[in-house]
């Protein structure tokens, strides 16, 4: 197909608005083109047709100055000037220039839209024909990236007098490096950063798009702090072998087109470029922006120095400029301070990412990316693996890393240390422990080294029991060290579920402390052994040791201890406890209590304040407020996003805010909230664990919420494949494949599984899961039209559920009630289904607010009752409007909407599957 200029004017302004139409849209679109001549609606076609697809010399041959346009280069009077038109663009002021294009200021002259773009324009040296085969490459690459941190592609086309041109977002902001600096940010702000630049790459090569020319110019910041890459300029799709060979010209004019202080090493050879070539050049600019200068600025004079430098020059490690001003301007007090922030990790990731040949470096944007984070966790960056002393300071300065397995080997036995360092995070490491960390790593690793130890599989706890006599031994010339080395060791043990052995060690701390007088210090070890008496199910102790030692610290003095870190420790520790053992009122006092004491300290330990909001939400939810629960989520979220580190503990916040929305009946807001979770755990953690497992139950039930149950269906499959090793994630997915078999109206289906259920549950009488299941049974048996049988069941469902809520108006008891409500409408008997009905209206509705499933469905009961009765709060035809709408897909929805549309009250044959 070749393109004529006079036709192209004809064809530009209809693919633009084509492409704006969603692809169903376009056939009829065309049809409506009768002014088109045969030829100008074949090319449209086929111009549509091309508009996404892959790069190929062959797309290069459509645009009309390869044939209309000369391929001389203009003469020098095409040197354009603010308010000058090009295509439908007004230029308003340049922008920028580089070697091949400049870019304008422009807005649309025709009002089509008013918003300021980036209008690309080749220079005036280019030949036309290659411009535009260089735009229309540039096209075809931005067209196929949509990603928050990548400029976005708006148009492109041909002026009248053949110029072409590009239309691109117009980003508004600072080069990374300048961005960076006039803040002062330090180095971990700074990373930040990268991370975004890095997720912009990440997706590109996803795309087969490598960018080939990364550099500050091209990676803007906006004012709010987001990252947008530009210039996608020699940007190369990374083809198939047999197309690799088949150079363009367009790829002979720009392969040079790089900037030398951040081109990789095969650029600079003219070899072939790889998704390690953006790698190289991305370490170009975090090193600058970490150091303040390019690794081998004094060689960039040429491309063979700099090849020299980068083949006989190592990497730098350390801040070759380290002057206290720029140190300032980095964020950094001394420029002492600044050294030690920058070498070590820092310098080893930046060093990975230049190494001179592509296949030492990482293996993708999505590695170096991982290693960022690893930095920011504490945890040890693979670009310098291997190193002893280093693998085990990282684990020992980690965050918390929540592990509850019971036999281990290899790096996960040793992850579990993490977890009491957490707890025991204010007291420091004597030095003679310190020295004895290397001499218990090789122990640890000799005993599970398999040339020592062929037949042996080794549990944590023996793992522990080969590392303590060394650590004890090495603190026991001081005190000190002795109670910090018996509470890290207490803790580890606790973790791997030997609370034997830590509350021993914890018992034994506290009787040393009482011995010397040391009232803290035997305070903080209960608050400990708390812990290991919550974890091991022993509640009450748990509690009266901290009421207990909430007398012992403020027996005698004034309101200052309410003010002390301690104080908010054993609050906290004593509403949990009585959280367990169902003391709401004690529960919410303590809890309150440790909030109140946190507020009045100036440096808040982070994880303590979040771990008290999400135990004052998971009160509200047992008090059935599940909008006080997503505040203080919300709270918690907003408190850990503000920090470095701690991803376990966002990851569970995450998990309980997901669960609150459900809770709420928000059930697209929770499937997107899973999906985004779902993606981001993957990177993270295994397909198997409970991160997942757990985010997949959520995610199913608001699938099945809004009618999807197919992919509801796919999702609960999986979960049983990998929850194979967890009895209770098994269980809950059949659970929510009983739901889609009653939602379906497969109620034998469901009424089996769920009988198999109610008798594998250990004390089923006693449970909210039990209630549940047995509700599910009962609307099972309602739609089979056995309503007596499934109406004693309901009975003794809502006594049990009374019993183990202790609340008459609990939300669980509420649903029950829907049930017994409709049950009773089917038996005649108007005045009990009323009754109930009505009291399950009343404690949804503060509860759950008008828009919830279950309250539509009790005004919908309601509303079928014969008069004289209560009256919805709705008219009867916006119900049943409203039940088509949202509850439509359901078994038994389309009857009971069509019951209320005409007005009968007689007995209901099926209902919507209320759970």
């Amino acid at each position: 197909m070749q393109i004529t200029a006079s036709n192209w004017q004809v064809l530009s302004p209809l693919l633009d608005e084509a492409l704006l139409l969603a692809p169903t849209a376009r056939v009829t679109w065309l049809d409506g083109q009768a002014h088109l001549l045969p030829i100008q609606r074949a090319q449209l076609e086929r111009l549509i047709a091309l508009a996404n697809a892959p790069e190929t010399d062959t797309i290069f041959q459509n645009l009309p100055g390869l044939l209309g346009a000369s391929s001389e280069a203009p003469s020098a009077a095409a040197a354009r000037a603010c308010g000058d038109i090009v295509g439908a663009y007004e230029l308003l002021r340049p922008l920028g220039r580089g070697g091949m294009a400049e870019v304008w200021l422009a807005r649309r002259s025709d009002g089509a839209y008013e918003r300021d773009i980036a209008l690309k324009l080749p220079l005036s040296h280019l030949p036309h024909n290659i411009a535009a085969e260089r735009l229309l490459r540039e096209r075809n690459v931005l067209a196929s990236l949509e990603h928050p941190s990548i400029a976005r592609f708006y148009d492109a086309g041909v002026a009248a007098n053949g110029q072409p041109f590009l239309a691109m977002e117009y980003v508004e902001g600072e080069s990374i490096v300048d961005y960076a600096n006039a803040r002062q940010l330090d180095l971990r702000a700074r990373c930040k950063l990268m991370l975004h630049v890095l997720d912009a790459l990440h997706y590109a090569h996803q795309h087969l798009v490598v960018h080939r020319d990364l550099k500050p110019s091209n990676i803007l910041v906006r004012a709010d702090g987001r990252v947008t890459l530009l210039d996608f300029g020699i940007a190369k799709v990374l083809e198939s072998p047999d197309a690799a060979t088949l150079a363009t010209e367009l790829t002979q004019v720009m392969g040079s087109a790089m900037t030398l202080a951040y081109a990789a090493p095969e650029q600079l050879l003219a070899e072939p470029v790889t998704t390690a070539t953006d790698l190289y050049s991305a370490g170009v600019v975090m090193f600058e922006l970490l150091t303040g200068a390019r690794p081998f600025a004094t060689a960039e004079r040429s491309a063979s120095a700099l090849l020299l430098a980068m083949e006989g020059t190592a990497v730098p490690t350390r801040i070759s400029s380290a002057r206290e001003a720029k140190a300032k301007a980095h964020g950094c007090a001394t420029a002492k301070a600044w050294q030690r922030a920058f070498q070590g990790d820092l310098a080893a990731i930046c060093t990975r990412a230049l190494r001179l040949e592509a296949a030492d470096r990482y293996a993708s944007a999505l590695s170096m990316r991982e290693d960022l984070t690893r930095y920011f966790d504490n945890r040890p960056v693979q670009a310098r693996a291997g190193a002893w002393a280093y693998q085990w300071r990282k684990f020992f300065e980690r965050n918390r890393v929540a592990v509850a397995v019971s036999t281990v080997t290899g790096a996960t036995a040793l992850a579990l240390a993490a977890h009491a360092w957490q707890k025991t995070q204010d007291l420091r490491v004597s030095t003679a422990r310190a020295s004895a960390i290397e001499a218990v790593v090789k122990n640890m690793f000799d005993g599970m080294n398999p040339n020592n130890n062929a037949t042996r599989t080794f549990t944590a706890k023996e793992l522990l029991d080969r590392s303590r006599p060394l650590l004890m031994q090495a603190a026991a010339g001081s005190a000190d060290a002795k109670s910090q080395t018996t509470l890290m060791m207490a803790n580890l043990y606790s973790a791997v579920g030997a609370h034997t052995d830590a509350t021993r060690l914890l018992e034994g701390e506290i009787a040393d402390a009482r011995a010397l007088g040391d009232s803290r210090r035997e305070l903080w070890a209960q608050c400990l052994l708390a812990d290991v008496n919550t974890e091991s199910g022993r509640d009450a102790q748990a509690y009266d040791a901290m009421r207990a030692a909430l007398v012992q610290l403020t027996r005698g003095t004034n309101a200052q201890v309410k003010r002390d870190v301690l104080f908010a420790e054993i609050a906290y520790r004593l509403g949990s406890a009585a959280i367990s053992l169902e003391k709401f009122d004690d529960a919410s006092a303590a809890l309150t209590d440790a909030r109140s004491a946190l507020a009045t300290l100036n440096d808040q330990p982070v994880e303590l304040v979040v771990n008290v909001l999400t135990k004052q939400a998971a009160l509200a939810r047992h008090r059935s407020d599940a909008f006080a629960a997503a505040k203080l989520l919300d709270d918690a979220q907003n408190k850990l996003q503000a920090t470095e580190g701690m991803q376990l503990t966002k990851d569970t916040v995450a998990i309980q805010r997901l669960s609150v929305t459900i809770s709420l009946g928000r059930y697209a807001e929770a499937i997107t909230m899973a999906e985004r979770m779902l993606r981001d755990f993957g990177v993270r953690y295994a397909a198997d664990s409970q991160w997942l497992l757990a985010t997949g139950l959520h995610y199913s039930y608001a699938l099945i919420r809004v009618g999807k149950l197919r992919e509801a269906d796919e999702q609960i499959r999986s979960l049983i494949a990998l929850g194979g090793p967890d009895p209770a994630i098994v269980f809950q997915a059949r659970f929510l494949a009983a739901q889609v078999a009653l939602f379906s109206g497969e109620s034998s289906k469901a009424e089996s599984a769920l009988a198999s259920l109610a008798q594998e549950l250990p004390n089923a009488e006693n449970t909210m899961t039990s209630g549940r299941i047995k509700r599910a049974l009962a609307l099972a048996q309602l739609q089979q039209g056995r309503t007596e049988e499934a109406l004693q069941l309901l009975r003794r469902t809502e006594a049990s559920q009374i019993a183990v809520a202790n609340d008459p108006k609990n939300l669980d008891v509420a649903h029950t009630r829907i049930l017994i409500g409709c049950a009773l409408s089917r038996t005649g008997d108007w005045v009990g289904a009323r009754a109930a009905l009505t009291a399950a209206r009343d404690a949804l509705l503060p509860a759950r607010g008008l828009s919830n499933y279950a309250t539509l469905l009790t005004e919908a009961y309601l509303a079928m009752l014969p008069s004289p009765g209560v009256a919805g709060l709705t008219g009867t035809d916006q119900l049943a409007q409203r039940i088509q709408r949202e509850l439509g897909w359901q078994f038994g929805a389309s009857e009971l909407a069509t019951r209320l549309q005409n007005g009968s009250s007689s007995k209901p044959n099926s209902l919507p599957a209320l759970l």
